[in-house]
């Protein structure tokens, strides 16, 4: 059962505060927006498509930083390759405080989640959210 998730409470969103603050706010799409998902992965580019969510890959363009993404193990915690864990994103927002960041300024990144089951068979994948650190 593959389906992009599109009802208004299960909207994946990244945030950032901008103007080379260097800040990151990840809100995914919880287990209860895709049951069957036991993990998943933030995909990220960083060639932004236009318009957005018009990419080959879930809707963003897979760049020199989307593949190895790919090759990440599945950790608790992780906002790349996630565990799908009560207490841990994506059921709570990821963030990365002001400053972390701050090398990204004027860049603007696309982010994907997409969810999987342990066979690794899609359930869903979210709409892309496009940002400019």
């Amino acid at each position: 059962n593959t389906n992009f998730v599109t009802v208004s409470q299960y909207v994946f969103d990244a945030f950032t505060t901008g103007g080379g603050t260097g800040d990151l706010i990840l809100t995914g799409i919880p287990s209860y927006g895709g049951p069957a998902a036991t993990h998943g992965f933030t995909l990220v580019s960083f060639t932004p498509t236009s318009p957005v969510g018009s990419g080959a890959l879930f809707g963003i363009t897979m760049d020199s930083i989307t593949f190895p993404i790919f090759s990440i193990p599945p950790t608790l915690g992780s906002p790349l390759h996630y565990i799908t864990t009560p207490g841990f994103y994506p059921e709570v927002p990821f963030s990365v405080p002001a400053g972390v960041l701050a090398g990204f300024n004027g860049i603007t990144v696309e982010f994907v989640q997409v969810g999987l089951t342990n066979n690794y068979t899609l359930v869903f994948y979210s709409n892309v959210d496009q940002i400019t650190f």
